[in-house]
């Protein structure tokens, strides 16, 4: 392969893995980044001409879940790593695989307003906040806000283990109605049990009060819900913003509408409050306008165009225009280029971004693999795995058309639903088909008879799989090619059942640690 070349743009943590997984199928792929370190926004920088990480930002998904297949986060890691240690993580990867200061802010004693709930938002207006007389968070609709850490104090995201997971994305997709109620009831449950840990500690107010009281400010005071379902958009993570919110450090505020003056800004309520500076965290647009020709839309009503004739018809101000969706079979492939052409980056999950970039780029991999080994016509033995062979481009296109249906119905009914947002149930199988893992072959959702035979077979690491944290090392557990023949799967790493067992163990010390702390 290595008469084939591939660029990678950008050495963020897709871009990494990228690199890494096309290398060792034996591509000649070459990285570009225009920044002086990797990690993309977790290598963070005061050049403003680059999006970064706050500085003080902490991950919003644990490090028992986060680590890359073959690379385990570091055991004096804590759960949830800072934006400094995912930047080592990722230079050390780089390392390993051989791929290879705060500024203040002027905002000091000032008003300063934070447009938008998301992640960023919050945590910009949680930084801010210790350093202006008066911090704003100002928006339009509720979000759900959730702690990183559940009652116990373990990682919430932690104790989700795979069989679980499939659960749900099986419920998305053949029951969506109920698996969206379902799933909303439970997250907002949590995030009134999250605030109420702050409502007042006293002997003479219940545990059922404290929750009653920290429902009236998540429905009225904080406006939290209603809010975007957990079926279009992933909650924001963070477990400072209730404690900003009781004491008054930060105030949330109706939604952005105008600037009524030189330092006044007009709210959706008729308010008007003076600031001297406001910051919009109010997200992004994707720009496609790198491949030019890169077909988009085309189905559900939307007439097909390319990335440059949307690029030169912007109309952003306009809410009720519906967003351009690129033509990427799931997500990641264009039909008519999907032997040479991969994005990595539009694809939006519910799980750890990075880690399924990786899982993406590992089948990215062994597609492009297999495709230029059947153009050398190898022949395969008898019973073994099949190369991973996209379906024809008229099926791919099919599938895209369906895909942008699917999400332009979500769409009219919550224009909050994110672009590129994956149906888990088809997608995961897809991927992990295609990169070989032969995970699903071995343990599913709890329904299916997938993983009895794991379970009669090899009972410890049954456990580690269905009980413990969801990590990407199990993706390097089982030997899909033993020949070695490419496209056809991949080895094991013999590091996988280890790193695994460790996951699961670690978890279970810091479980029992905080248990004995309590």
């Amino acid at each position: 392969m290595d008469n084939i070349n591939i660029a990678i743009i950008g050495t963020g943590p897709a871009g990494l893995v990228a690199l890494k997984n096309l290398r060792e199928q034996g591509f000649n792929a070459v990285a570009f980044e225009r920044r002086e370190s990797v990690g993309g926004l977790w290598a963070y920088s005061d050049n403003t001409k680059y999006t970064t990480a706050l500085d003080d930002t902490t991950v919003n998904v644990s490090k028992f879940v986060s680590g890359f297949s073959d690379f385990p986060m570091p055991k004096d890691y804590p759960p949830f790593p800072s934006r400094r240690q995912m930047q080592q993580y990722f230079e050390a990867y780089a390392t390993h695989f051989d791929v290879h200061s705060y500024k203040k802010n002027g905002l000091e004693g000032k008003r300063v307003m934070v447009v938008g709930i998301g992640n960023t938002g919050c945590e910009i207006a949680l930084s801010l906040c210790k350093h202006t007389s008066e911090t704003y968070l100002t928006y339009r609709r509720g979000r759900i806000l959730v702690s990183r850490y559940g009652k116990s104090g373990v990682p919430t995201d932690s104790q989700v283990p795979w069989p679980v997971l499939r659960l749900k994305y099986l419920m998305d997709y053949y029951l969506p109605n109920l698996s969206k109620w379902a799933t909303d009831k439970f997250m907002i449950n949590k995030m009134i049990s999250d605030a109420s840990r702050h409502e007042p500690d006293s002997d003479s107010i219940s545990e059922k009060q404290r929750l009653k009281m920290a429902g009236k400010r998540v429905w009225g005071e904080w406006r939290l819900v209603p809010c975007p379902s957990m079926a279009h958009r992933n909650p924001a993570v963070q477990e400072g913003i209730f404690p900003a919110f009781h004491n008054k450090d930060i105030i949330p505020t109706q939604g952005f509408m105008e600037f009524a003056g030189e330092d006044t800004v007009l709210l959706a309520d008729g308010t008007i409050v003076e600031v001297d500076a406001v910051i919009f965290a109010t997200g992004y647009r994707h720009d496609f306008s790198i491949m030019p020709e890169l077909q988009m839309n085309g189905a559900a009503g939307m007439k097909l165009q390319t990335a440059e004739m949307t690029e030169k018809e912007p109309n952003v101000e306009d809410e009720a225009q519906q967003p351009d969706l690129p033509r990427l079979y799931q997500m990641i492939f264009p039909p008519k280029r999907a032997f040479s052409i991969a994005f990595l980056s539009w694809l939006a999950p519910q799980e750890n971004v990075w880690c399924v970039c990786e899982l993406a780029s590992m089948a990215v991999a062994q597609v492009w693999t297999a495709e230029s080994t059947l153009k050398q016509k190898d022949n395969l033995p008898a019973s073994y795995r099949p190369y991973s062979i996209l379906p024809p481009e008229k099926e791919m296109e099919v599938e895209v058309d369906s895909y942008q249906t699917w999400w332009r119905k979500e769409w009219r009914t919550d224009h909050s639903i994110m672009e590129g947002y994956v149906r888990g149930h088809s997608f995961y199988h897809f991927l992990h088909e295609m990169a070989g893992t032969g995970l699903y072959s071995h343990i599913n959702h709890p329904i299916s008879f997938t993983g009895w035979w794991l379970w009669w077979k090899d009972r410890n690491l049954w456990r580690w799989l269905a009980k413990g944290p969801m990590n990407s090392y199990s993706w390097r557990l089982f030997d899909t090619n033993p020949d070695d023949i490419p496209g056809c799967g991949r080895r094991a790493w013999r590091g996988a059942r280890t790193a695994v067992q460790e996951a699961y163990e670690e978890l279970e010390r810091f479980r029992d640690m905080k248990a004995k702390s309590d």
